[in-house]
């Protein structure tokens, strides 16, 4: 039983390093498309103030 649950663990750390991994991909796109480090919600802001 001892064997399965760190198995369970492990698994789901390597799932969690997965999502992190996806959210600074997701980042770097967002970066790469707005421009200048600004988080999306920033630049979509100063557009409608424009």
């Amino acid at each position: 039983l001892s064997e399965r649950v760190d198995a369970l663990e492990s698994s789901m750390r390597e799932q969690k390093q997965w999502n992190q991994d996806i959210e600074e991909t997701v980042d770097q796109i967002h970066r790469s498309l707005f421009g200048s480090g600004t988080k999306s919600g920033t630049t979509r802001g100063k557009a409608t103030n424009s």
